[in-house]
């Protein structure tokens, strides 16, 4: 080689920028600000910023910069100022909690969220003379205000796979864009025939749950009647309402399948989690279930009390849930023993409007140890005063 020396310099410069390439690559934010202008005292509410980066070549540790001294308490990032995105990771997600406190003015609040990424290398060198550090800027717009508002917004309307003789089962997606708890009013479904428009069955269902302001909500809604057509491919629409004003419908194709094909389950077990149990005491009682079919199923676990001599006490239910094929699950409920006596405990799964085989256990609720012992010590006393007596007129 003619020139070692410029060869030498060559390498150098490459590595220098190689390296200033590295730690220079740029960081962006997703969404880059967050607004709410409709937050009422005490309202509180989640979103998600994603930090991401264009080179994944090193970890970097990132910094959080809050900059807002009205609303710092109300806000809460996530990672406690710093975290660390790995190798070979581009986005990060982060979330922002905000909380109103009770007691906020009404007005407009604003802040800034700094996100300032130094490698991990670089971070510790010292002397290198060369701007390691990379930053984006998050801005938050919050008005707080007295207005109540109550509003949705419906995201999706899908129907799950249906079986002959069951009923319909449908996935809601639901947004709060209020300030104030909100739901639907019902959801109406028209069955059609194939490519018609004769209507062969219609469905209204109206057992929406609320949904928090500013938050989603995925609900699955199952018709209380069941499908009477037969095995084969229909029209659906299905229409979300607010009221008498109708938020969403969508046009959907419907296949219904041969009884047995798609949604199947199995009751697994049927247990009390403590046998020794007094009167006063809080009940638990478990079931497992397992979705031994093709299809999500919506199930809830149903128990009936009874007493050893065919008297109906009541009646617990869990919440509904659901599963994914091939998916075990255990339900819970509770209830007080509120007597002592010997119980049957009967216990079904419903899922989908079908109901599993029913199965049973005994129980026996006692009475609590004080009260036994209580008994005890009064019947001895008894016993006692009258000893005490019978002694007292064999004396005279």
């Amino acid at each position: 080689m003619k020139n070692p020396k410029i060869f030498l310099i060559a390498i150098i410069c490459a590595g220098f920028l190689s390296f200033a390439g590295t730690a220079n690559a740029a960081i962006g934010l997703s969404p880059a600000d967050i607004e709410n202008n409709h937050l009422l005292r005490g309202s509180e509410f989640t979103r998600t910023m994603n930090v991401s980066r264009d080179n994944a070549s090193e970890a970097l540790n990132v910094l959080i910069k809050f900059s807002g001294d009205q609303i710092k308490d109300w806000v809460d990032v996530e990672e406690n100022g710093e975290f660390v995105i790995p190798s070979g990771v581009y986005s990060i997600p982060i979330k922002i909690s905000i909380k109103v406190p009770a007691t906020a003015n009404l007005g407009v609040y604003k802040a800034t969220i700094d996100f300032v990424g130094v490698p991990l290398k670089a971070k510790t060198a010292t002397g290198t003379g060369v701007n390691t550090q990379v930053g984006v800027q998050g801005t938050l717009r919050l008005t707080v205000t007295d207005k109540k508002i109550s509003s949705f917004t419906v995201n999706s309307i899908e129907s799950a796979k249906v079986e002959t003789g069951s009923p319909l089962k449908f996935n809601v997606g639901i947004t709060n864009t209020g300030n104030m708890p909100a739901k639907p009013s019902k959801l109406v479904a028209e069955i059609r025939a194939f490519r018609s428009e004769t209507i062969l069955e219609s469905y209204e269902i109206t057992d929406f749950a609320e949904v928090k302001p500013f938050f989603d909500d995925r609900q699955t809604l199952v018709s209380t009647k069941k499908t009477a057509l037969n095995q084969g491919v229909y029209n659906m629409t299905v229409s979300v309402f607010d009221g008498t004003k109708k938020v969403r419908s969508s046009d959907m194709t419907l296949e219904l399948y041969a009884q047995g094909e798609r949604v199947l389950g199995s009751f697994q077990s049927f247990r009390v989690a403590n046998r020794n149990v007094s009167v006063g005491d809080n009940v638990t009682v478990a079931a497992n279930f397992k979705n031994t079919g093709k299809e999500d199923v919506s199930a809830k676990f149903v128990l009936s009390v009874w007493t050893d001599d065919g008297k109906f006490v009541g009646t617990v239910e869990s919440e509904r849930a659901t599963l994914t094929p091939n998916n075990l699950m255990d339900f819970n409920v509770n209830f007080n023993a509120q007597k002592a006596g010997s119980y049957v405990l009967k216990g079904m799964i419903d899922y989908d409007g079908r109901q599993t085989a029913e199965q049973q256990l005994k129980l026996r609720i006692h009475y609590p140890l004080y009260i036994k012992l209580s008994v005890s010590v009064f019947l001895a006393i008894i016993m006692l005063v009258v000893l005490l007596l019978m002694m007292g007129k064999r004396r005279k």
